[in-house]
């Protein structure tokens, strides 16, 4: 390994960086083995991302973070739709699925795209010192998506109640249910893309990805444990508790980081600028849960709750690839906001190229694994 490659694997500011430099430099590794110069490559580079406080290390470490976020969420979520389906039946399992599509499609609507809008302004007000908007942005996106989101939520709870007669019998009570969860769905949702824009990546991922399928478990196992009935009705208040209770969990942790990293202050809330982002972008974001979730409310309707079942577990085996994509994007969705905001141009191409090659190779890897 040559002095210039190490010289740019390993800056010269980290001590932690510097000496395993030093150790590569002193010819220590068997130059006869290129396994052993690999491994040694890969380990510095990690020794460096670890060590150095770069932006581009930075934000490395932030995409491990939500790499590693996924990968549990996925696993937990994995494990949970077996249990559930185990559990419940096929039946029973097809019937939560399908009230849950619709917190899935109404909880990603209800925010009228501020989630958008709080990822990018976020960095964007540190960015230029605004710290009044940013105090008024985290708070003003929370409360107007809570109260859009509510209002949904009534609405659909009426709809469901006026229509119950087109309704098939065994889907009416779940919807009941289910759309309680609405709520705290979309301010999850809100508060996630917060903690991204702030590059708070445990407190954006954490609660809804890793808190809330462990609560909807632990829920269905107490249930399980108690002897209540394994339907889609006990699925659908285990889901109540678990959005709830992580929804909660995550508005205190905002709270918190917000108030040891942002000085107390006045709030200026520009609605006229955010809704300016988000509602071009809600368009986008339809047609995206739209695509995603279409199918199986049309197959809902011609074919059983069993089928649905079986075709919404093959389709999350088919998705497990996805968190790749979401994990990078978590980590530098902020970071391209804050080099526009810097007018950064050439940084801002580099790091485009830097976030295409950490989604695309992870994901082909991964694809082949599946």
């Amino acid at each position: 390994m040559t002095s210039a490659t190490l010289q740019r694997l390993f800056p010269d500011k980290p001590a932690g960086a510097r000496r395993a430099r030093d150790h590569f430099e002193s010819g220590e590794d068997n130059p006869e083995s290129p396994q052993l110069g690999l491994i040694a490559t890969l380990l510095a580079q990690g020794a460096n991302i670890l060590s150095s406080n770069g932006e581009r290390e930075r934000t490395q470490r932030n995409a491990i973070i939500a790499f590693a976020m996924r990968c549990l969420s996925a696993a937990l979520l994995y494990a949970s739709q077996i249990v559930l389906a185990r559990w419940m039946g096929g039946y029973e399992y097809g019937i939560y699925v399908f009230v849950w599509t619709w917190v899935l499609i109404l909880g990603g609507m209800s925010h009228l795209g501020l989630n958008v809008t709080a990822m990018r302004m976020a960095p964007t007000y540190r960015e230029t010192g605004e710290l009044s908007k940013l105090r008024g942005l985290v708070r003003g996106t929370r409360l107007m998506a809570l109260a859009t989101s509510t209002v949904i939520m009534m609405v659909g709870l009426a709809g469901v109640y006026l229509f119950k007669d087109y309704v098939q019998s065994h889907y009416v009570l779940p919807l009941y249910l289910a759309l309680v969860c609405v709520p705290l769905f979309t301010l999850t949702d809100v508060q996630d893309s917060i903690g991204r824009g702030n590059a708070w990546m445990g407190v954006a991922l954490a609660p809804p990805y890793v808190l809330r399928p462990v609560f909807v478990l632990l829920t269905m196992i107490g249930a399980y444990a108690a002897g209540l009935p394994m339907q889609a009705t006990t699925a659908a208040c285990a889901a109540i508790i678990a959005t709830w209770g992580a929804g909660l969990i995550q508005t205190l942790m905002i709270n918190r980081r917000l108030s040891t990293s942002v000085p107390t202050g006045r709030r200026v809330y520009d609605f006229k600028a955010w809704f300016s982002i988000s509602l071009p972008l809600l368009v986008i974001q339809g047609c995206e849960l739209a695509l995603q979730n279409t199918d199986l409310l049309v197959i809902s309707h011609f074919m059983t709750p069993t089928d649905v079942g079986i075709y919404f577990a093959a389709g999350k085996t088919m998705a497990l690839i996805m968190f790749v994509h979401y994990a990078v994007g978590s980590a530098v969705a902020n970071k391209f906001a804050a080099l526009h905001a810097r007018g950064d141009r050439e940084s801002l191409r580099s790091f485009v190229t830097d976030a295409v090659n950490w989604t695309f190779w992870p994901s082909l890897a991964g694809a082949m694994l599946i």
